[in-house]
């Protein structure tokens, strides 16, 4: 496959996780939005804030070298944010990624790097690839995703009882 695929099918699959993860968000009662099944489980919002700041940093700050900022201990923290505001969030940092990744020199793709601890998260700071880095955003969106439907599942199970 081509760079320049290579790059496109990252976006396209970023935009589509992004997107899913939005309309979860939508379709919830906004009573829902803050609300943990037990104990620290997380929030409908915490889970959205935390996919789009681990992306914002993963993708745009290590995979594409952008300025790139997060905050890590505020994703987890969220509370009181609008869905409309989060599914809003979400969709724009896609289309940021794409764009980003769009103009990506392809070569750059293997460049390894050490990020820094704030864009790596939790752990030590290993080097990777820029590639590894999109792709394991890809990972992380995808397995959140997972986690966001299990939750609002659970949550509208809950509501019926």
């Amino acid at each position: 496959m081509s760079e320049p695929g290579a790059r496109a099918i990252y976006a396209l699959k970023l935009g589509w996780a992004l997107d899913e993860l939005a309309s979860l968000v939508e379709a919830l009662p906004s009573g829902d939005l803050d609300r943990r099944l037990a104990g620290e489980t997380n929030s409908p919002a915490t889970i959205a804030a935390h996919v789009g700041g681990a992306v914002r940093a993963w993708v745009l700050g290590i995979g594409c070298a952008l300025p790139a900022d997060r905050d890590r201990t505020r994703e987890f923290a969220t509370h009181g944010v609008p869905a409309a505001a989060l599914a809003r969030e979400l969709r724009v940092l896609a289309d940021e990624c794409s764009a980003a990744l769009a103009q990506l020199d392809p070569a750059r793709l293997d460049e390894r790097l050490t990020p820094s601890q704030a864009l790596y998260g939790e752990g030590a700071p290993r080097a990777l690839s820029r590639r590894e880095a999109i792709v394991s955003a890809l990972q992380h969106a995808g397995v959140h995703l997972g986690e966001l439907r299990l939750t609002t599942d659970l949550l509208r199970r809950t509501a019926d009882d």
